[in-house]
């Protein structure tokens, strides 16, 4: 399939649907990334491919607009952090220190 078609076919869904597949396509991410990390699958490429096909359901989503909340964006905004990192919330503990110039 190529992207143009998966795009006007993913124009088609509902938002809803739309939405689920978004979910389970943030969850094969995220499980592809766990195994070439564990070991477990070597084919880099399709994590990469996978990336591409939740950027083109991401990007079919947002041109569609703000939509009602509707079940499907409820789920999809559960699972929305699903590989994504935390925020960091711990501040620098340590200063820099200052650079003086020596005195000779």
């Amino acid at each position: 399939m190529t992207p143009s078609s998966a795009i006007v076919e993913l124009a088609k869904m509902p938002v809803a649907d739309l939405a689920r597949d978004i979910a389970a396509q943030r969850t094969r991410v995220a499980k592809i990334r766990m195994d070439i990390h564990a070991g477990s699958e070597k084919d880099t490429a399709q994590l990469r491919r996978e990336r591409r096909v939740l950027a083109r359901m991401l990007t079919v989503l947002h041109r569609h607009g703000p939509a009602p909340a509707s079940e499907g964006l409820k789920e999809a905004a559960k699972t929305a952090t699903i590989g994504r990192r935390p925020a960091a919330t711990a501040k620098r503990t340590t200063k820099k220190k200052a650079h003086s110039p020596s005195a000779a």
